[in-house]
């Protein structure tokens, strides 16, 4: 059987936040200029479907994680900690790449937080499809090949190293949301509630392979939509 919502996790639910559906393109990165692409297929993937854009895929997913349905009865976008404090193994990703016009780009808000660690959470993307995940997961997102992440308590994993980065999280609460998008003019870019935190210069072009969205609820945010 499932196990339960962290008692704090629980105690920190706003009882009256109404989910908010995994957003590809929102308003929050409106500023990036890229409107939604058509779906077409790219880099050789053929069609892709919307609403697997606005899904976790189910398989792999991290063990100490649970897919959800939110209040509005929408399956498959809502992913929730359910492990011990001193557990990880809690990130997933996207069931299709999140594009738009100009790259990839996808949005979360927070549903639930806990006192869980010094981080908040980690977010971004990477060029690993899920069906290429090992059948034994590393406990955290950085253990996979090919991945853009950033957040923690300010670091970013950028494809095999850490960096220490000039922005920190801050102590997120229920109702913000966390945009990233990742675009083809080379940039990597942070937006939390629609501003734009932090950005940084990464390599990313048209005819790479298409990167799907991936979150670690490895800190104290320990449910998103």
């Amino acid at each position: 059987s499932a196990k339960q919502v962290p008692p704090a996790a629980r105690s920190r639910r706003a009882e009256d936040a109404r989910p908010t559906l995994l957003d590809v393109g929102s308003s929050a990165i409106s500023g990036l200029g890229g409107a939604l692409s058509s779906f077409l297929g790219f880099a050789g993937t053929g069609r892709i479907d919307e609403e697997d854009q606005r899904r976790w895929c189910d398989d792999p997913l991290g063990e100490n994680l649970e897919i959800v349905d939110d209040e509005e009865g929408e399956e498959g976008r809502t992913i929730r900690f359910v492990g011990d404090d001193n557990e990880w193994y809690a990130y997933a990703c996207t069931a299709a790449p999140p594009r738009i016009e100009d790259g990839y780009s996808f949005e979360v808000v927070v549903q639930a937080v806990c006192d869980r660690g010094r981080d908040e959470i980690a977010l971004g993307f990477t060029a690993v499809p899920p069906e290429e995940w090992p059948s034994d997961l590393p406990e955290t997102a950085d253990g996979l090949d090919e991945c853009y992440l950033v957040g923690y308590a300010g670091e970013m994993w950028r494809r095999g190293r850490w960096l220490k980065t000039k922005w920190t999280p801050p102590e997120l609460e229920v109702g913000d949301r966390i945009a990233v998008s990742a675009t083809f003019d080379g940039f990597l870019e942070v937006f939390i509630n629609g501003e734009s935190m932090w950005s940084a210069e990464i390599s990313l072009r048209p005819g790479d392979p298409p990167l799907y969205g991936i979150v670690d609820l490895l800190g104290a945010v320990c449910e998103v939509t």
